[in-house]
């Protein structure tokens, strides 16, 4: 830059709230279970979580990962080809936070150890939802 043109900075002195989409994918291969969370989403928290693609099955869902790199994975564990747990064998690291959706809660000890950020009970509660999102930006600050 020549002289004389010198960058004006401008600050503030209260802070401005930044609000950033949390992108998610789901994996699970019921439909109907797909469908009840996209519909919660917009229901109840389509001001904070961005669903960028819905897979049936953890192959698709690995694709979508690498396509869309996003925030959070909601992850059905009983899956007939692959079951949840074998999303991990994909990853050297998890760029991502998993949470668990499951109709039963024998498999929350495993989850946990392999570093799942929460373990969700189908069907599925927008109450418990929202909880764990605020939780989970809470932690992203």
């Amino acid at each position: 830059m020549g002289e004389g043109n010198e960058i004006q900075v401008i600050t503030f002195d209260c802070p401005i709230p930044v609000f950033i989409m949390i992108s998610c994918v789901i994996i699970d291969d019921e439909k109907k279970s797909r469908k009840t969370f996209e519909k919660i989403v917009e229901r109840y928290l389509s001001s904070k979580l961005k669903i960028v693609y819905s897979a049936k099955s953890v192959n698709d869902g690995v694709s979508a990962i690498h396509k869309y790199h996003p925030d959070l994975v909601f992850l059905d564990i009983g899956m007939p080809e692959e079951n949840g747990f074998k999303l991990f064998e994909y990853f050297d690291k998890v760029p991502f936070s998993v949470v668990f959706l499951s109709a039963v809660q024998n498999y929350a000890i495993d989850a946990l150890r392999r570093g799942a950020f929460d373990y969700l009970l189908k069907p599925l509660d927008h109450i418990e939802l929202e909880n764990m999102i605020e939780r989970f930006e809470n932690i992203k600050k």
